[in-house]
């Protein structure tokens, strides 16, 4: 299909020459789309796929992950909400306790976001230290032992209505939690325990919103 100048002219000066190079390009357009675009039902057959090249994607039907590939390996690189259950670490929901939303995490351009919380019940809920959550995949490995992570939490006096900002970040070397971090934005919080920043009650509340990079 000759051109000048960006000016198309078809391979024939016939209509029926116009239709049969428009044709064929829709016919290669739809074969590259084709290679470009995998469906896969579970990792199995995601780990089966050959022929891939860079910026390929598929999507993965059981988990709802669609994949990007890297030269050398399929990546998780987005997602809808997938609800998860993390091992909370000094909390204790307790009888009464509820989550304050489901948590669940999402894949955004290869990175996971985290959102969730926990509302403390009224016979046995307690925070007892710094409290830790487990991460839906490990992040990175830790260049030093304490790094900052994308996002924060919200600690809600309910009896007061005093909501406490603290930050998100690594636990020591663990690549498989975060902990919450006091800081002075908002309400002071010099620790976390069982009475600080206050006293913890039923209907206290810890909610969290955060971003890292999985390995």
């Amino acid at each position: 299909m000759p051109t000048t100048r960006g000016i198309y002219y078809p391979a024939t000066s016939t209509v029926d020459g116009y239709v049969t190079d428009v044709a064929a390009v829709a016919t290669s357009i739809t074969a590259t789309r084709s290679q470009m675009h995998f469906t896969w039902a579970d990792s199995t057959a995601r780990t089966a796929a050959t022929g891939m090249i860079i910026d390929d994607c598929g999507y993965q039907t059981d988990t709802g992950i669609t994949y990007r590939y890297n030269g050398s390996a399929w990546k998780a690189w987005e997602s809808d909400w997938i609800t998860y259950t993390p091992t909370l670490a000094g909390i204790t929901i307790g009888t009464g306790g509820s989550a304050a939303s489901a948590w669940s995490y999402k894949y955004v351009l290869g990175d996971i976001r985290v959102k969730g919380g926990a509302i403390l019940g009224s016979s046995g809920g307690a925070v007892t230290g710094v409290p830790t959550i487990t991460i839906p995949a490990n992040r990175v490995a830790l260049v030093h032992p304490y790094e900052a992570t994308a996002g924060g939490a919200v600690l809600y006096d309910t009896s007061t209505t005093t909501p406490y900002l603290v930050t998100v970040g690594t636990d020591n070397t663990n690549v498989d939690k975060v902990r919450l971090y006091p800081h002075n934005s908002g309400a002071v919080v010099s620790a976390i325990s069982a009475t600080v920043p206050f006293t913890w009650a039923a209907g206290d509340a810890i909610t969290v919103d955060f971003t890292y990079r999985p390995a």
